[in-house]
């Protein structure tokens, strides 16, 4: 796949050899609002082809306040490589109902906290969930986001593993990027059934698609 860069490059190639063409045809003597039309149509696109791929980074982790849904749709078209690791994880045991994690939200847009397992051969996809999830967040030891599970909630399938969404939350509307925070989740319901049909759990935080 090219890059933004490759596709500037290109462009801007194409753009030099067509006004090169265009110059050799009236003999050099281009009249300067032909000049400067076909330079406004063609070059104001380049430039900002070339400050968005500047950008980029910056625009998808929201450090451009007034440009996020930008940076929304940057990450949908050229996803960087780790968007979709989660931010945190840890294996659910039987036995344990809390967990406490820390992470830090990198990018803007859409995230969850989600129950996730090994992806099965046969897969059922009306399962319900047993359990449900509340969840506490801090930000400098102050709640910044207090919320449960609803009861019904809906499930995800990837290539390696599938799971529930929990909680969800947008990046910067409920949760601020670039701040370390930390969560509290209390497991309610049948987790031993849980973990029984599923073989592992993992509870995870994750940034998911914006579409």
């Amino acid at each position: 796949m090219i890059s933004l860069l490759g596709v500037f490059v290109i462009a801007t190639i194409f753009f030099f050899l067509i006004v090169a063409f265009i110059s050799y045809l009236f003999k050099f003597e281009i009249k300067k609002t032909f000049k400067y039309s076909f330079s406004f149509f063609f070059g104001i696109p380049l430039i900002v082809v070339l400050l968005i791929y500047l950008l980029k980074s910056p625009l998808q982790q929201g450090k451009i306040t007034p440009l996020v849904d930008l940076g929304i749709l940057l990450n949908f078209f050229i996803p960087p490589e780790d968007l979709y690791i989660p931010l945190a994880s840890t294996e659910l045991i039987a036995e344990t109902k809390i967990y406490n994690l820390k992470f830090k939200n990198i990018y803007v847009g859409n995230h969850a906290i989600v129950i996730s397992s090994p992806r099965q051969e046969k897969l059922d996809f009306s399962a319900k969930s047993e359990i449900s999830l509340s969840v506490k967040i801090f930000e400098n030891s102050k709640i910044i986001s207090d919320k449960q599970s609803e009861s019904t909630v809906s499930q995800f399938f990837g290539r390696e593993e599938y799971g529930f969404f929990y909680i969800t939350y947008d990046v910067p509307d409920d949760l601020p990027v670039s701040k370390e925070l930390s969560a509290v989740i209390n497991i309610s319901g049948d987790l031993d059934s849980f973990l029984e049909k599923r073989g592992t759990g993992y509870l995870r935080v994750k940034k998911f698609s914006d579409e």
